[in-house]
């Protein structure tokens, strides 16, 4: 946390907890929606989140509405979930208590994580609220349909490495309608909080669906990688501290469709985000969205049985370094000129172009340009290029998965 310079109360807040609410912190955590710590009039310390517009989830179907029915059932159900307090007539915010605890980082508290997921996952999803959308799509087993359509009404043209995901994914999935859970839907680093080795919260719920169990665990793997701080033994700590309390058994094949899934959860995410004007930051995305892809089409190679050529040795897409340049210069005023993410992308771009004179020329991919794996691979990798200190962990497995 972080204290605030002008703790005056804006419009939303004194609306939504009333004249002398007070901002006392900005909380640390994702890019999709804000997070506050805030004091009452009548000096209650609570959370509040809102929705300002600019977050990859903005207009569309996971709206802070939604994560606010979700929190409801999962506090009400005895989970360590924020109990929700008041929500804005237009559902763009919400206040809930604040959770003890701090935000944990790489594998803090992990086997007690397990266990509270394990514990969420026996919930009875009957109970589960019929959110909007609905969280089970008429019998399909997760919540794959509403992400198709983000592609399909937020990303124009669309995306091949995409496309290829959602067919990837349709054909391997299977009828599981018999083993819905609830489940989290963005679990992992930084989505639960911790004191010592003890889970003293789950937040972030507006991904929160019924589904097959091991996306949630899928979803502790990638986010570890993508942060490059795998987990060597996630897979002895599950069967170790999640399966003797879980309502299903731990299946390999299940565990690797649902990582496929998760990142392409999160390719789709980092896309809707840099729809967004250049000036709303989104350095953490462009940073993000190369390793995303080379996991993914690593990911779908795996399921498929399919090799992958060798990494192709080619020059940055010019295309996505010019939109870092862009989102870095839009952000390097002197407030934010010391912000380690946009210290980060500027070093990445400069090491980029260093390495590759010819950044404006064309990138030339082999094989196919339209469609396949393998067009998918050497695309992935230009934009990977661009971000060359991201290479090492854009080769690290899912510990897993693949």
């Amino acid at each position: 946390m972080h204290p605030i310079d002008d703790p005056a109360s804006p419009a939303w807040l004194t609306g939504l907890a009333g004249e002398g609410a007070a901002i006392d912190a900005v909380l640390s955590g994702g890019t999709s929606r804000q997070t506050v710590a805030i004091t009452t009039p009548d000096g209650r310390q609570l959370i509040a989140r809102r929705d300002d517009g600019t977050g990859p989830f903005s207009g569309t179907p996971f709206t802070l509405a939604r994560e606010a029915a979700a929190c409801r059932w999962a506090a009400a159900s005895g989970l360590p979930a924020p109990g929700v307090a008041a929500i804005s007539h237009d559902g763009s915010a919400y206040t809930a208590t604040h959770l003890p605890g701090r935000a944990a980082r790489h594998d803090q508290a992990l086997d007690d994580y397990l266990a509270v997921l394990a514990r969420l996952h026996r919930e009875d999803p009957d109970g589960f609220p019929r959110l909007s959308p609905p969280s089970d799509h008429g019998g399909e087993p997760d919540d794959l349909p509403v992400w198709r359509d983000l592609v399909t009404t937020r990303l124009e043209p669309a995306e091949p490495v995409l496309d290829l995901a959602l067919d990837t994914l349709a054909r391997h999935r299977t009828s599981w309608a018999d083993q819905q859970v609830v489940c989290h839907g963005d679990t992992g680093a930084g989505n639960y909080l911790v004191d010592g080795d003890r889970v003293t919260g789950l937040v972030d719920w507006e991904l929160a669906h019924l589904g097959d169990p091991h996306h949630d665990l899928a979803s502790i793997a990638v986010r570890a990688t993508l942060l490059g701080r795998p987990i060597p033994d996630l897979v002895d700590r599950i069967h170790t501290h999640y399966v003797p309390r879980a309502p299903i058994a731990f299946d390999r094949d299940r565990f690797r469709l649902a990582a496929v899934g998760v990142l392409t959860r999160m390719v789709i995410s980092c896309r809707c985000a840099l729809t967004a004007p250049p000036t709303t930051d989104r350095v953490t995305q462009l940073i993000g969205l190369p390793l995303m892809e080379v996991l993914l089409v690593r990911g779908i190679a795996a399921l498929d049985g399919r090799p992958l050529a060798a990494r192709p040795d080619i020059t940055p897409d010019p295309a996505y370094a010019a939109r870092i340049v862009t989102f870095v210069a839009a952000g390097l005023d002197e407030r934010d000129r010391s912000a380690p993410r946009l210290r980060y992308a500027a070093d990445q771009l400069a090491a980029a172009l260093a390495a590759s004179p010819s950044v404006d020329a064309a990138v030339a991919p082999a094989g196919d340009p339209a469609t396949g794996l393998d067009a998918a691979w050497v695309a992935a990798q230009g934009r990977l290029a661009a971000l060359p200190a991201s290479r090492t962990i854009a080769d690290s497995p899912v510990i897993g998965a693949w």
